[in-house]
Order: structure tokens, then sequence, then C-alpha cells
């Protein structure tokens, strides 16, 4: 059990309309922090934040699944990508021990 003042590190791959969902649910959770972003393209997905009106001053943004699975401040991995990434994306975040969180179904 994580101590109560500590927050669960949250790293969102992906930049789209579903990312953003999924982030304004973890910064409503107080239980957790979105540390990382991943991205293609760093560029939009600071664009894509000022689009839906999304602030995250203290994340990290990098264009490197590898970097997600190095951070030692990732807990939940939040998994908003395309379809036909998610199989790998989800069976690599449990080499790190991360839960991984998708809402749609993967696919090989």
């Amino acid at each position: 059990m994580l101590p109560a003042d500590r927050k669960l590190g949250v790293a969102v791959c992906g930049v789209g309309w579903c990312a953003s969902q999924h982030i304004t649910a973890f910064q409503r959770n107080p239980r957790t922090a979105v540390t990382w972003l991943c991205a293609r393209d760093a560029d939009r997905a600071r664009a894509s934040l000022a689009t839906y009106g999304i602030a995250l001053p203290h994340a990290r943004i990098t264009t490197s699944y590898d970097d997600i699975l190095r951070a030692s401040d990732v807990d939940i991995v939040s998994i908003a990508t395309p379809n036909h990434l998610h199989a790998t994306e989800a069976s690599t975040s449990s080499e790190i021990r991360a839960d991984a969180r998708m809402e749609s179904p993967a696919e090989r």
C-alpha cells in the first residue's frame, strides 16, 4: 500500500481527444499525477494540450516509449494511441510492473 502522501505517477501515451479525457480524469484523482506524456511529436503534444485546455507544468514530454519504460516515476501507463499499438505498449509496460489502462481492444 502507498503512503497517504504519495501519488501514483501516470504516463499517458497519445495526444488526441481520448488522451485528453484520460489526462482530465487522472487530474481529478487526488492520488494520481501525470508525470509523462508520450507522443510522436513533442510540439504537437504541446499544441494538443493547449487545444484541450490542459496544463501539465511538471510532466515531461517524450517521443520515445522507452523513456516511459525507464522512468522511475511511472506506476500507470495510460494507452491512448491507435489500436494497432496497444498490444505492444501494454505488454512492454508489464516489464516495469506498471498497470496499463486502455479503452479499446488490444490488437496484434
